[in-house]
Parts: C-alpha cells; structure tokens; sequence
C-alpha cells in the first residue's frame, strides 16, 4: 500500500469541441475534485461529466453531477468501500433528489440535466473506489502497469450511452475498488476522461493504451498541480481537439513523493496521441 512519506495530486482540464464552437455553444464537459480527512487519512475523490447534447440544461448537469460526486465520495470514503452497492444507491439517489430542486428552481424537467459519470475517489493508504456509467472512461496504473480499468459503456446502439437520469442508471453502473479488484499493488494514478479523447487514449479492439498517457502520468513529477492543468489544457485545445469535434476532457490523479521538480528544467510538453 501506498505510505504517508507521499500525497495524491489531482489536475485536470476541459475544452469545448469544434462543433459546439462552430455553433456558439458552450462546453458540455465538467469536472471537479475534492479532497477531505478521516480517520485513516486524506482522501482525494475527482469526477468527470459529459452532458448529454440532446439535454437542455447539459452544462449545468455536468456542473451539478461533478461537483455533487467529487465532494460525495471524499466525504464518505469508507462507507462507499465497505458497502458499495447501498452507497451507490444513496449517493445516486442524492444527486438526483438535488437536480429535482434545481429543475424545480428553473421550471424544468430532470433529463434537462442529463450527463454521464466517471468519477474515482483514492485514501493515501492506497485504498480506492471508481465509479463509471456512460461512456468516457478510466484508465489506472499499477505498479509499472498501465491499463484500461473501465472502458467507455454504450446502450444498445453505438451512439446512445446511459445517463444520470435514466431510470435504470443506479443498475447500469460500473463500481470498482481496492477490494473487489484484488490488485496486488497500490495504484500510482488514475487518469478519467469524456468521450471527446477515449480514441486518443486508446484502442478500442485491443484495449491497448497509448504511450501519451504513460507521459501525461508523470508531469505531476515535473510541475504542481496548477501547472499541470495548464499543460493538460494546452495538449486539449492543440493536440486531443484536432481529432474530434466533441468536447474533450482528461482529469489525473497521481500518487507522488516530494515536492514536484518545477525548477529541473523540465516541463510538461505535448503529446502525441493513440
């Protein structure tokens, strides 16, 4: 397991996609991050929503989901890895109870809020949980392992994926952690991204992930968390944007010992893609 001498780092970035640029729109993508103490230790819980472009109110759905989760899951750490099943229902139906009251608040109606969920929550113990429904998707590192740990979700057809608000959304997510995966080796980082970048990531058929992500795992190395968000951005809007017209997000949380090396003169650079 992970030891006290080091601390999960988080840094991320969205970017609107060239068609809703074309078309005046804002991104559709969000994310947040939240960080809480227990007991234990810190935990830091980071989440990822793609609103859903037929939703009315996508944005603001992303907003409220990512921000709801990534607080959510920090706060209640341990109950989400000793009973998961009745956390995911609680959590699920909290969310849901509170896009009510925002509908409520804006005369409209839950699916206006429609988005999907990626979302992974680490103690710095090396205890972690990971929760997925939609498309998007998660990709974790093992000891010197890097791999798909949940691949984006569609529906019945390749263009339909599930939502937040669907009616069978609480059954149709995937729930992974330290227990059930039985992992021999404390994670070293998670990288969660939206289904504006997953070709770029990695290869569908395969499963196989591109060497950028290898690369992008290990800025935390090179700068803080701040600067590691403004090179994730930059790498969006110049390298991920060019291959898509979706928005595009990518979030990492990576587990680090010491201070980061900003003075080594190194610094995170662009990557190419899958």
């Amino acid at each position: 397991m992970a030891t006290s001498t080091g601390e999960w780092r988080c840094s991320g970035a969205s970017v609107v996609g060239r068609s809703h640029e074309r078309e005046g729109l804002c991104c559709q993508d969000a994310w947040a991050k939240h960080r809480s103490d227990n007991c234990a230790g810190t935990v830091l819980a980071a989440c990822v929503c793609d609103g859903a472009g037929s939703a009315k109110s996508a944005q603001t759905g992303a907003e409220l989901v990512s921000t709801f989760l990534a607080r959510w899951l920090a706060e209640n750490f341990d109950k989400v890895l000793a009973e998961h099943a009745d956390a995911l229902f609680e959590a699920f139906s909290a969310i849901r109870e509170a896009m009510d009251q925002r509908a409520g608040q804006e005369n409209g109606a839950l699916g206006d809020y429609a988005c999907t969920v990626v979302a992974v929550a680490v103690r710095d113990d090396g205890q972690w949980v990971a929760w997925h429904l939609g498309d998007g998707g998660i990709i974790a590192q093992f000891s010197e392992t890097i791999r798909v740990l949940s691949a984006p979700k569609k529906g019945e057809f390749a263009n339909v994926t599930h939502f937040i608000t669907d009616d069978d959304a609480y059954a149709q997510v995937g729930c992974y952690n330290s227990k059930l995966c039985n992992e021999a080796e404390s994670p070293l980082g998670f990288v969660l991204f939206t289904d504006g970048v997953e070709m770029s990531l990695f290869v569908r058929k395969t499963g196989e992930v591109a060497p950028a992500v290898a690369k992008i795992l290990g800025w935390h190395e090179l700068a803080d968390e701040e600067q590691v968000s403004a090179a994730i951005r930059e790498n969006l809007r110049d390298v991920f944007r060019g291959l898509t017209g979706d928005d595009c997000t990518i979030v990492m949380l990576r587990w680090c010992v010491g201070a980061a090396s900003v003075d080594s003169g190194e610094k995170p650079a662009n990557e190419q893609t899958a």
